[in-house]
């Protein structure tokens, strides 16, 4: 992983899934420690899934927030495959505000499954015609998250995703190509509007899915509906250092 000088923090991720666990990494554009769109699987003890899956049972359209507990580069925790971890419910503004609803456990067996640099001159120009999806999780849970291109962007997720009208194997990622035209939509406000267009149960019709980003490679044609979990972000993913606040957002753990 290229970088001017990443240094060692705490990592957000989107966790996905109450089957097998596949995680988001929160992005930020101009902070050299968190470059990278990434998704992630990975697997955590049979206790703490029992926690997860009865916290998402409790609260399904609040998201959970997993960081490790060690300030940490993020290429050392790839590489390791594992880290002590954290859950919360949201992302905390410090280690104990709110206090972390799940702890004392590892994630282990960290497979990469997407790894993209968000580094400017590796960057491509906002689709035209298109919004284009990641597609990844297991044959019964699909979960997606936005594919990143120019700055600046919007961060959008959602686990347990219905997708009907075409067939493909889990893991990935595929790529579902939304009929929404990106390059006229962008930039989107840093807060978004209450009737947005991500959001829980919404209905995306004539997807086309494909292997690539270039669509070339078409799998086939259907309909996405947006799980109950939604994770929106056009303010952190665009925020740009300043002196004096130590290299990430006020009022974020360490990111």
């Amino acid at each position: 992983m290229p970088s001017d000088a990443p240094q060692p923090a705490n990592h957000g991720f989107i966790l996905q899934g109450t089957d097998k666990l596949f995680f988001g990494h929160l992005a930020l554009y101009k902070v050299e420690a968190h470059q990278w769109q990434l998704v992630i699987s990975g697997d955590v003890p049979s206790d703490i899934m029992e926690k997860i899956r009865a916290q998402r049972k409790k609260d399904p359209k609040s998201y959970l927030f997993l960081t490790n507990k060690i300030p940490t580069l993020l290429q050392d925790l790839l590489d390791a495959k594992q880290f002590e971890a954290l859950i919360y419910v949201g992302i905390p503004k410090g280690a104990t505000d709110p206090p972390p609803i799940i702890y004392n456990f590892k994630l282990t067996n960290i497979k990469v499954l997407s790894e993209t640099s968000l580094l400017k001159q590796e960057l491509i120009p906002y689709p035209r015609f298109t919004m284009p999806f990641y597609v990844y999780g297991t044959e019964k849970q699909r979960h997606i998250q936005h594919v990143l291109t120019e700055y600046k962007n919007i961060q959008l997720m959602s686990d347990q995703v219905t997708i009907s009208g075409v067939k493909f194997a889990g893991e990935g990622p595929v790529y579902a190509h939304f009929n929404l035209p990106e390059s006229a939509m962008q930039p989107f406000p840093e807060k978004v509007p209450e009737n947005f267009f991500f959001s829980p149960g919404r209905v995306f019709t004539s997807v086309t899915f494909s292997k690539d980003l270039d669509a070339r490679q078409i799998i086939g044609w259907g309909n996405v509906t947006l799980g109950q979990t939604v994770f929106i972000d056009s303010s952190t993913i665009n925020y740009v250092p300043k002196a004096g606040e130590g290299g990430h957002p006020p009022g974020h753990l360490s990111l």
